[in-house]
């Protein structure tokens, strides 16, 4: 088959854990199945979302290596540590709030706002007071 040229859109990481920066990456592949494939293993990619391409489209070469060219001159795809990313100039407007972990995070706090987990949790603490008061009494009265 013959090789195509594809610019897919993908959410990368390194940037917290309720963050991502969308990256446009040249992939070259015979379909956009394996476009999908080749770009997972690019670095930076979180690839254990679902929701990690967020648009494959089919470009022609010129485009393809203009956009190969923009990712090559890209600071945040070749910095090595934190203090290098917090070095680029405009690099705060870039992040976006990554909805996968959102979501998560919200349903987390949901269930600890509950009032059932209020109670249990007022209950355990009650359970260890009366515990330890046992303790007391019984190493008290030991001697």
């Amino acid at each position: 088959m013959k090789n195509r040229y594809f610019k897919v859109v993908t959410k990368c990481g390194h940037v917290g854990r309720y963050h991502c920066i969308w990256i446009e990456f040249a992939i070259v592949a015979e379909s956009k199945q394996q476009a999908a494939d080749k770009v997972r293993e690019e670095g930076r990619v979180k690839r254990d979302h679902k929701d990690f391409i967020k648009e494959i489209k089919e470009i022609s070469f010129e485009e393809f290596m203009e956009l190969k060219a923009q990712n090559d001159a890209d600071p945040y795809l070749h910095c090595k540590n934190i203090q290098e990313q917090n070095q680029i100039v405009g690099f705060e407007e870039r992040i976006d709030m990554d909805e996968y972990n959102l979501a998560k995070l919200e349903k987390k706090t949901s269930k600890r706002d509950s009032v059932k987990f209020r109670k249990s949790k007022a209950k355990a603490k009650e359970r260890s007071y009366t515990y330890c008061k046992y303790e007391f009494y019984e190493m008290e009265y030991a001697i």
